[in-house]
C-alpha cells in the first residue's frame, strides 16, 4: 500500500526552532495555487506594464520619475498584502515554534503580516520551490506547456516519493 503524506515539517534555518507544517505538491494543487494567484498576479502585469510605459515616455523627467516611483509603490503594496498572504495561506498549513509580541501570542497563519520579514520570505520560498516540477516530474508530464517554471524543489520530501510509502500520514 502507497500512504501519501499530505503535509511535510520543515525547520526554519532564519528562526531556530520554529518550524512550517507545509502542504505536498501535487499537480492539481500546483494548479489550484496557479488560480489563487490569479488576481495579484494580474494586478502585478498592469503594473509592470504602467512602469514601462513611463520609463519609455522620458525617464530624465522628474514627474516621470515620480510616477514610477508611486507604481512600484503599488506593486510593492500588492505582493506584500496580496499575492504573498495568499501564497503562505495556501502552502502553510501550521507554523510551531513562533510567538509574536509581548504577549507571545501564538504564531499562525492568520498573523503572518505579524511574522519576522525573514521568516515569510523563508516560507515563500519554501512554497515556491514546492510548487515547481521536479526535473522527473517535468519528463513524466510530457507536455510542452507547463504552469510555470521548472525549479529544483527545495526539501526533497515536497513531493510524492517511493520513500513516502512506508510514512503515515
Amino acid at each position: 500500500m502507497y500512504i501519501f503524506k499530505k503535509t511535510t515539517t520543515i525547520k526554519s534555518e532564519v528562526c531556530p526552532g520554529v518550524e512550517f507544517v507545509v502542504r505536498k505538491m501535487t499537480e492539481n494543487r500546483r494548479i489550484e495555487l496557479q488560480m489563487a494567484v490569479l488576481g495579484p498576479n494580474e494586478k502585478i502585469r498592469g503594473l509592470v506594464t504602467q512602469a514601462n510605459q513611463l520609463k519609455a515616455e522620458d525617464p530624465e523627467d522628474r514627474r516621470n520619475l515620480s510616477a514610477i516611483l508611486k507604481v512600484n509603490d503599488e506593486m510593492q503594496h500588492v505582493i506584500t498584502k496580496e499575492l504573498n498572504p495568499v501564497k503562505i495561506r495556501w502552502g502553510i498549513v501550521a507554523v510551531k515554534g513562533l510567538a509574536i509580541g509581548d504577549e507571545n501570542e501564538p504564531g499562525t497563519v492568520d498573523n503572518l503580516l505579524e511574522w519576522p520579514s525573514d521568516l515569510v520570505e523563508e516560507a515563500l520560498s519554501i512554497i515556491e520551490a514546492g510548487a515547481g516540477m521536479s526535473e522527473r516530474e517535468a519528463k513524466n508530464f510530457g507536455s510542452a506547456i507547463t504552469f510555470g517554471e521548472v525549479m529544483a524543489a527545495r526539501p526533497a520530501s515536497m513531493t510524492a516519493t517511493p520513500a513516502d510509502a512506508t510514512s503515515a500520514s
